[in-house]
């Protein structure tokens, strides 16, 4: 009797199945929608916003925080670990002011934006080790307030940091 039931049961399951192989396939699934070609894929491994300040040592703290003290010389930027293959990446900042600055130096890494309180950077750039990145350090005539910068990879937004300078 046991062997019988047990036999009915295996019956069954095997014909379940059958049955879903039927219904749904091979569990291959096909598609129209092409690939992206592996070599072109950007993934972010890690990102880190970082401030760092020169110690009277002459050595650089480097902590992360998004609460930096508004005082010259204290540095400040953000760096992405990619994983690519790709032998190059462009990577785009929008580094947005509270308020239009005293300055924004001297510089033809940069462009401004139409309200003088955007800054705009594009790089494209061997990755090191995978990282990218970028930064900049408080100058006299930064305002306080909220900070963000907007990074983009090959034009897509990847991540924002907000940060205050008090």
């Amino acid at each position: 009797m046991k062997y019988l039931v047990k036999m009915k049961i295996e019956l069954v399951i095997l014909l379940l199945f059958a049955f879903s192989f039927e219904l749904f396939g091979n569990g291959v699934v096909h598609s129209s929608v092409p690939e992206a070609d592996a070599t072109q894929k950007i993934t972010i491994v890690e990102a880190k916003f970082e401030t760092s300040e020169e110690g009277t040592d002459g050595i650089y703290k480097t902590i992360e925080s998004n609460q930096l003290p508004l005082r010259e010389g204290i540095c400040y930027g953000w760096k992405i670990q990619l994983m690519t293959l790709k032998e190059e990446v462009t990577w785009k900042e929008e580094l947005i002011l509270p308020s239009k600055p005293k300055t924004w130096g001297e510089s033809k890494k940069h462009t401004l934006g139409k309200d003088k309180k955007t800054a705009i950077t594009k790089e494209t750039v061997t990755t090191k080790n995978g990282w990218i990145s970028n930064g900049w350090c408080v100058v006299e005539g930064d305002p306080p307030g909220e900070y963000m910068m907007k990074i983009y990879l090959d034009d897509e937004l990847v991540k924002i940091f907000k940060f205050w300078l008090k």
